[in-house]
């Protein structure tokens, strides 16, 4: 129990150097960043690293270099896009569209699909209801990230 005390200690003050601005990332990967700042001690140049590591921390861009990763949806004429993390994805104005959600796989991949309805499936029966269907509808950017 103490060595996790220690470590949650030694992790939440190594974020707070992180957002303080001291480090600056050296490297970027897929799921990881490094993060390095120099101080000088005793007259020595000292390198000091932090990796941090998250699934899709990092995409590459149009110019092939890793940039970090936003959860940023942007609206188009016919629908919304979210560009700027592993996987993009495109969502039609109307979900009672055929492939209304169009997501770009991070090797090049298009899987399209679109949603039927909410379904309530009871494995012990084998029994299965649809419990609604999806109707027309406008979708609305209501945040940044979140499309109703």
């Amino acid at each position: 129990m103490k060595t996790s005390i220690i470590i949650v200690a030694l992790l939440a003050s190594g974020l707070a150097a992180i957002g303080a601005g001291q480090y600056q990332v050296v490297q970027r990967g897929a799921n990881y960043n490094v993060l390095q700042k120099t101080t000088v001690e005793n007259g020595t140049n000292r390198v000091h690293q932090i990796v941090q590591l998250a699934t899709g921390l990092n995409y590459t861009n149009s110019y092939g270099q890793w940039v970090a990763s936003k959860e940023e949806i942007e609206t188009f004429p016919r629908g919304a896009i979210a560009r700027q993390g592993r996987y993009q994805v495109i969502f039609a104005n109307n979900l009672n569209s055929a492939g209304a959600i169009d997501q770009q796989m991070p090797d090049g991949k298009r899987l399209r699909s679109n949603i039927i309805g909410l379904a309530y499936d009871d494995r012990s029966t084998g029994q299965s209801v649809l419990i609604a269907q999806v109707q027309d509808s406008q979708g609305e950017l209501i945040a940044s990230n979140q499309v109703l």
